[in-house]
């Protein structure tokens, strides 16, 4: 559950949902039992509740009293509640980055916060942006209703350009750890069609690969990897895998023959 802007709800998957109570004059803390009542007296199942400012918080605060309990952090607590987390309740966070972390000595959010934001980004990108920010709960993204995600997927810009496939191997490895994180984070029940890879390439040109049928496994995309790589000898500027997902109608109706 989310203290967002508007409230309204957005579906992750079948079992799980964000839902934005700052219209409700309620405290969110009752609502959320008030909700988890429900759905036990409608369905017979228990239900989870996290309640915080912002979705990474509420996330990461749904898993703690599971089963059929809730967590609740207030706004001015999230500093106190991120300190102590590890680093891998962080969407995107795998165990390649973590045990990166590790080296460095920062195992918890509050060893990263120690990091500046241009020290993350040159340990991991992009990424390392975003990561200045989740460390510290912050989380600027709005509940999104009636949202279907088509596809998810992670991608690194780099400082030099690789020209090895070695070099693009290692890269592969670490985008894997977060796509695997973010898939269990935020799409852990749908249907995956497709993987795909892409490659830009120095000149700003650029080659994508994608197959039906694949399991979303670092040996196929390595799979992939060796044949974009194959097409071309231009530098590489930058690397991106993702997966494709089938549209949510068709999976409820496959859900109902069964």
């Amino acid at each position: 559950m989310s203290i967002a802007r508007k409230q309204e709800v957005e579906t992750l998957s079948l079992d799980e949902a964000y839902l934005d109570v700052t219209a409700n004059a309620r405290r969110p803390g009752p609502l959320a039992r008030e909700v988890r009542d429900t759905i036990f007296k409608e369905t017979r199942l228990t239900a989870s509740a996290g309640v915080g400012p912002n979705k990474l918080i509420a996330k990461i605060a749904s898993e703690i009293n599971k089963p059929n309990g809730q967590y609740e952090v207030k706004p001015e607590k999230v500093s106190e509640f991120m300190q102590p987390l590890p680093v891998r309740k962080l969407w995107g966070i795998g165990a390649v980055t973590e045990e990166k972390l590790a080296r460095a000595g920062i195992t918890t959010c509050g060893e990263m916060q120690r990091l500046s934001r241009p020290e993350l980004h040159e340990l991991f990108g992009k990424f390392g942006s975003e990561l200045y920010d989740l460390c510290r709960g912050i989380d600027d993204r709005s509940v999104e209703p009636n949202r279907e995600r088509k596809s998810l997927s992670t991608e690194e810009t780099f400082s030099s350009d690789l020209t090895t496939l070695e070099q693009c191997d290692e890269k592969v490895a670490g985008l894997f750890e977060e796509l695997a994180a973010e898939l269990a984070q935020k799409e852990p029940t749908r249907r995956i069609t497709k993987i795909f890879l892409k490659l830009k390439f120095s000149d700003f040109t650029r080659t994508t690969i994608e197959r039906a049928g694949f399991v979303p496994n670092l040996g196929n995309y390595r799979l992939l990897l060796e044949e974009a790589f194959s097409r071309t000898e231009k530098k590489i500027r930058l690397i991106g895998i993702g997966v494709r997902f089938a549209e949510i109608e068709q999976e409820v109706a496959q859900l109902s023959l069964l």
